[in-house]
């Protein structure tokens, strides 16, 4: 018994004010508008994107808004290696009756369960708590997209909500360096921002070597627990080098066949290791963009690293290539409001498509838009891709407008990055 109340303990906020950090509150409003809903509220995302601690400040927030004693929230994070493996779903359900037993709260409590991936068939007793509706309300978090799209998440169908929590997008990233959009080394704040992403421990930390090496530890675990592990891949070399390849060519087009001449992989096995490191968040992937789904499936894709610090720190790069950096941060950016981002090729290349409820929007991403040709390839292609597509809105995104073109698609690249 008290080796559990311990366990419990060093987690949790019962008796002392939690370290909430630097708050992440577009999260926090998104939590605040489910709080009092009954659904479970699911927050996946990549490894080390800061899932544990928004739900810290979570805690911290309900406690203030809401006057809720910190004695009605239970924190269980199953990554602890105090936990026996494999940890059996029952534990949940003994955990949170030994809470209530120990601290007796009064009211509603909040159950917080991290990284509930690692526990054997969760879904069944989070079913069990919803539909005998307890006053119980559960947060959980997970970095892997099968948290959610399983086949036992069939059980929970209906009754969960769902929150993607991203790496530091640029504005965050600049709460984080206490800057803004008006500091005057803004453009030093971005090349950083391109060179090591946006993970909230590698941003907080100042040391440059300090930066890569936690980046290089942060791939690695993501590889080897959230993709090698996670699906029992006996090839994990060829995996490896396949995410070697992806992180090199951060948002290059590329195909199972080519990539199968070029690593001598299988194309099954590409297909199936993609989807792998999709799933564990560590890629994106957009496809082609056609009205015909077959279209779009046998077509290649476009795959960019979910971080640019990721994809930066792994690959095998000479010198930042800064006009697909800031491609990857579009992309990044893009999926924060997208569920899906598409690429176009023919009639004419665009970088993103965006099909929302029907409305389509085109965005092309240049460093420049003062070298003439340049500007004539990238707006060429808008026009005839919004013609084709009967395209809404066509943007132009640059970091540098030096010319002072007059165009309405040019956009600020960094003023895009800050919107919203």
């Amino acid at each position: 018994m008290d080796k559990t109340l311990e366990l419990l303990g060093k987690w949790n906020y019962w008796y002392q004010k939690p370290n909430v950090g630097i708050v992440r509150k577009k999260y926090i409003i998104d939590l605040d508008n489910f709080f009092s809903m009954p659904e479970i509220v699911v927050l996946t995302g990549v490894r080390r994107s800061g899932k544990s601690t928004i739900l810290t400040q979570l805690v911290d927030h309900a406690h203030k808004k809401y006057d809720i004693p910190y004695q009605n929230f239970l924190y269980i994070n199953f990554e602890d290696p105090d936990f026996l493996r494999p940890i059996k779903s029952k534990q949940i359900s003994e955990l949170i009756e030994f809470y209530k037993e120990q601290l007796k709260p009064v009211g509603k409590i909040y159950v917080l369960l991290d990284e509930v991936q690692e526990v054997d068939d969760w879904q069944r007793v989070l079913l069990a708590y919803y539909e005998q509706k307890q006053n119980v309300k559960f947060f959980v978090t997970g970095s892997s997209s099968q948290l959610s799209e399983n086949d036992h998440s069939t059980l929970l169908s209906g009754r969960t909500v769902n929150i993607r929590v991203s790496p530091l997008d640029f504005g965050e990233f600049l709460d984080f360096k206490r800057a803004d959009s008006l500091s005057p080394n803004l453009p030093e704040l971005l090349e950083e921002y391109m060179q090591y992403g946006g993970f909230p421990r590698v941003v907080l930390e100042n040391n440059h070597p300090s930066k890569t090496a936690i980046l290089s530890s942060y791939y690695n675990t993501i590889l080897e627990k959230d993709v090698i592990l996670k699906f029992d891949v006996r090839k994990d070399q060829e995996l490896r080098n396949l995410a070697r390849y992806l992180m090199s060519n951060n948002g290059a087009i590329s195909s199972s066949v080519n990539l199968e001449k070029a690593l001598q992989i299988t194309s099954p096995s590409i297909i199936s290791f993609m989807d792998y490191m999709k799933s564990s968040y560590l890629v994106y992937i957009n496809s082609f963009f056609s009205y015909s789904v077959k279209k779009q499936i046998y077509n290649p894709s476009k795959v960019y690293c979910v971080d640019t610090g990721l994809a930066n720190n792994a690959g095998f790069n000479f010198a930042l290539n800064k006009g697909l950096m800031l491609e990857s941060l579009v992309n990044n950016k893009l999926y924060k409001t997208n569920r899906e981002v598409f690429y176009c090729k023919r009639p004419t290349e665009v970088d993103f498509v965006t099909n929302t409820r029907g409305e389509i929007n085109l965005y092309n991403v240049t460093t420049t838009v003062d070298d003439d040709a340049v500007f004539a390839r990238e707006t060429n292609s808008l026009d005839e891709a919004t013609e084709k597509l009967k395209a809404k809105n066509a943007y132009l995104l640059t970091l540098y407008n030096n010319t002072n073109r007059k165009d309405p698609r040019i956009v600020n690249l960094v003023d895009f990055l800050l919107a919203g």
